[in-house]
């Protein structure tokens, strides 16, 4: 009127002890538990079995009346030749922690746990959120056999900016630069941004003053990466006027001018006629031009205006004499 089970046959890795119980419906009175067969031993109830037990395990009840029922099952010993299949995903970009790997084991006994680098075991062989690494993985079977595999899942590489153009504008002010960036690394074609522009196929950037840009440069997967540019400009050319000379009623007005910046040679212009820097005499008062234009086609007008004296004017008053012959006439003549 009871019965005894020892449990399933089961498999136990190879070097590994174990213990094992019985269970019992309908317990009888004054029961005895003994274990025969491959057990090397007992503890209370449990049957032993050491590391290098195999075979069958039998379990034997008697109760207070001499009755006994017996229940065996058969432990097989494994060492499997591990093997596994990798599906792996690998991150989309060099940096990102997008990737993932599939681990199928192919030998061992199911189900299986998994582990990765020292984390807590999980019932899946799959892992997400990786990045490109060697990943150290350990596999338990429910033979309680184990393995550790490694895997490097790799990504593509670092999108780089792997050339830089400069030209330089022609004058401090003019807006012919350009600035040429060329991208590599990671999974082409690329596409290349300036400051807040949209997204284009080239980097090539004409029309450009001298200052500082911001570009952004990405692949074809979204990966990108960005940079900040100066474009130099020429030093400002311009004119110095340096002194000035009042003219007079004749034209002896004179000014002294040097150039700044610019690229050699210079030529340089007063009203339309040519002139070298330094003093430029024989003025008369009123506005000079003075235009200088350097060897790129870069210039700077100025005009310079040459003081000149107040015009001396001549005022006369005169009074009739008296009488006739008289002398009181007067002539009052002033400036």
């Amino acid at each position: 009127d009871y019965t005894v089970d020892a449990g399933s046959d089961f498999s136990l890795c190879q070097g590994l002890s174990d213990t094992i119980s019985v269970s019992i419906v309908n317990t009888p009175p004054g029961q005895l538990i003994t274990w025969t067969g491959a057990v090397t031993g007992q503890i209370g109830e449990m049957g032993i079995v050491n590391s290098s037990s195999n075979g069958w395990l039998v379990a034997e009840v008697t109760d207070s009346r001499g009755c006994l029922v017996r229940d065996s099952i058969f432990l097989s010993r494994t060492n499997p030749n591990w093997g596994f299949n990798f599906t792996p995903i690998s991150p989309r970009c060099f940096n990102s922690s997008d990737g993932a790997v599939m681990i199928t084991p192919i030998a061992g006994f199911a189900p299986f746990d998994f582990q990765i680098s020292g984390l807590p075991t999980q019932d899946t062989g799959w892992f997400p959120n990786l990045g490109a690494s060697s990943y150290q993985f350990r596999i338990y079977d429910s033979a309680r056999c184990d393995t550790t595999v490694r895997y490097q899942l790799s990504a593509p590489s670092q999108v780089i900016l792997n050339q830089i153009i400069y030209d330089t504008p022609t004058c401090n002010s003019s807006r012919d630069g350009r600035i040429q960036i060329i991208a590599s690394g990671g999974i082409g074609p690329y596409q290349y941004k300036r400051d807040a522009g949209a997204f284009q196929v080239s980097g090539n950037y004409t029309n450009l003053s001298g200052g500082n840009y911001d570009f952004i440069y990405r692949d074809s997967r979204g990966c990108l990466d960005s940079v900040s540019l100066n474009l130099p400009s020429p030093v400002p050319f311009e004119n110095q006027v340096l002194s000035i000379d009042t003219a007079s009623c004749r034209p002896d007005g004179a000014f002294q001018f040097q150039t700044n910046g610019g690229v050699l040679p210079i030529s340089s212009f007063v009203n339309g006629s040519g002139v070298n820097p330094g003093l430029i005499d024989s003025l008369s008062a009123g506005t000079q031009i003075l235009v200088s234009v350097d060897n790129n086609g870069c210039g700077d007008t100025t005009a310079v205006v040459i003081p000149g004296y107040d015009s001396l004017e001549i005022t006369s008053q005169t009074t009739d004499l008296l009488c006739f012959g008289s002398e009181n006439r007067q002539i009052i003549v002033s400036a």
